[in-house]
């Protein structure tokens, strides 16, 4: 039988890779569970985020360096919530206030929420919440007991929120479990990532571009995607066929309020093509771009999952920029080095040589 059994995953459109993964695994303490190449672009990085071992639901981010900002309003995901222990916002709200990100607290259907954007404009939310398991991921300053445990909720942005209500109560099997004068509270099943709100009234239509969510995947379970296809078919919307994303299968459409969804199964997951020890290390190259792999790494920049206490601004858009810049930062350092013994005692001739040949060779990298 076809059910929506919850979130699935959140997939959102940033600008610099290197910015996105410091983010959300250096201050965030989330583990990078999957870098690949996009399943549909072979110029693009796809990120996934999650808990330990990637069981809970997942945060996914396109970096494209070159994309222009863009506006979150109607016909999109309005922000996204993570759930953490109870106990766990004042850990949160000193670490951010540490690494000089504005937050602030408020209340929503009787839970504590706070509330912040991420480097490249994207809502973020934490509340507090004994649903789902503690993340047995550690790093950077955040524990287990601090971590962030999964997706809990998400805010849809409608142009149309009385239809798009009405797919998630008629077709999905949500329901309303309360509503203020801004939101409904849907509600699929009393376990982490069960809820969704609707925003109740329209502003702007949101575009597109870096900051913004590209699309919101719900769960279901793995041989029901045909009868979900079927089903969306019915009801008068206009499903892809089934695409297999190695990790999950997925059914994209556009719901009547314009957001882009997407059904995904639970199975086969994140650790099909890598051990759980070893999540997110190596950099996966779907099967139908394998055969150009090597002009592929030459030209990705590389990223590093790294330890940081403040947030850093990188200089470089592509491969190039990121090569230049590390090559003139090379001879930079021999320079001082140099240079340094000059505190203590005359440069030998040697020692002068090198330091002239070092800087014609930092003017010529460019």
């Amino acid at each position: 039988m076809e059910r929506i059994l919850g979130l699935h995953h959140v997939s959102s459109v940033v600008k610099n890779a290197q910015e996105n993964v410091d983010f959300y695994a250096g201050m965030l303490g989330m583990r990078l569970v999957k870098k690949t190449l996009n399943y549909d672009d072979i110029e693009e990085y796809h990120f996934y985020y999650g808990n330990h071992d990637g069981s809970t639901g997942l945060s996914t981010y396109f970096p494209i360096s070159d994309s222009k900002e863009g506006d979150i309003g109607d016909g999109q995901v309005g922000y996204v919530t993570y759930a953490v222990n109870t106990g766990a916002l004042d850990f949160w709200k000193e670490r951010l206030d540490h690494f000089d990100i504005f937050n602030y607290s408020y209340e929503r259907f009787g839970e504590r929420y706070l509330a912040f954007s991420d480097r490249h404009g994207l809502d973020i939310e934490l509340v507090e919440t004994p649903l789902g398991p503690n993340s047995q991921w550690a790093f950077n300053g955040v524990q287990p007991k601090t971590a962030i445990k999964g997706l809990y909720n998400a805010a849809l942005f409608s142009e149309r929120p009385t239809q798009t209500l009405a797919l998630f109560t008629d077709l999905f099997g949500y329901t309303i479990v309360a509503e203020d004068d801004e939101y409904y509270r849907l509600r699929i099943h009393e376990g982490l990532g069960g809820l969704i709100d609707i925003r109740k009234h329209t502003t702007t239509i949101g575009t597109k571009g870096h900051g913004t969510v590209h699309h919101i995947a719900f769960a279901i379970e793995r041989g029901t995607e045909e009868a979900w296809r079927e089903k969306l078919l019915g009801a008068g919307y206009f499903p892809t066929e089934v695409k297999n994303r190695k990790y999950f299968n997925a059914i994209y459409f556009r719901e009547r309020g314009g957001i882009l969804i997407e059904l995904s199964t639970v199975t086969p997951g994140v650790s099909v093509d890598e051990p759980v020890e070893t999540l997110g290390e190596a950099f996966i190259i779907p099967e139908h771009f394998e055969a150009q792999r090597l002009i592929i790494e030459s030209k990705f920049m590389p990223v590093f999952v790294k330890e940081i206490d403040t947030l850093e601004t990188y200089g470089y858009r592509n491969r190039y920029e990121y090569d230049m810049i590390t090559k003139r930062n090379e001879i930079r350092e021999s320079i001082n080095a140099i240079k340094a013994f000059e505190k203590e005692r005359p440069l030998t001739d040697d020692e002068q040589a090198q330091l002239k040949a070092l800087r014609k060779a930092f003017i010529k990298v460019r």
